[in-house]
């Protein structure tokens, strides 16, 4: 038998489980908007302990101490005496992240909410989303 007759021959069988189809015509708004929070505060968490790793990494190669030494030989002309050891500091730095991470849990937040609602709307005239999976 080649192996042509087998795939055929399997594909005929009928499944082994009960096939269900389920139909998805309403989402819910609030619960759309907590689980978009949780994802947008998860990938906060993790944003700004990246931020901490590879400022700890570029701190301990001596990134900014060579960075600083370039641009004090670039513009030596400038008399401002502020270093950028300085302005990149781990306070700064940190505070910056999560600062942006509470704006992007915000906006994820409300971004949920918005497709939800958004595909409320489209579900009631197209009959939502159809799908399918076999129970066994």
């Amino acid at each position: 038998m080649s192996l042509a007759e087998k795939l055929a021959r399997k594909s005929s069988d009928a499944p082994a489980g009960k096939q269900v189809r389920l139909k998805f015509v309403h989402m819910n708004v609030w619960s759309a908007a907590k689980v978009s929070l949780l994802l947008a505060l998860t990938l906060g968490v993790v944003s700004t302990l990246g931020t901490l790793i590879l400022w700890l990494v570029l701190n301990q190669a001596g990134a900014f101490d060579q960075l600083d030494t370039l641009l004090a030989g670039t513009f030596s002309g400038s008399t401002t005496g502020s270093s950028l050891k300085t302005s990149l500091d781990l306070g700064p730095v940190l505070i910056f992240s999560i600062a942006l991470s509470v704006v992007g849990a915000i906006a994820g937040s409300a971004l949920g909410a918005i497709v939800a609602v958004l595909y409320n709307l489209s579900a009631k005239p197209t009959g939502g989303l159809v799908i399918g999976f076999i129970n066994s």
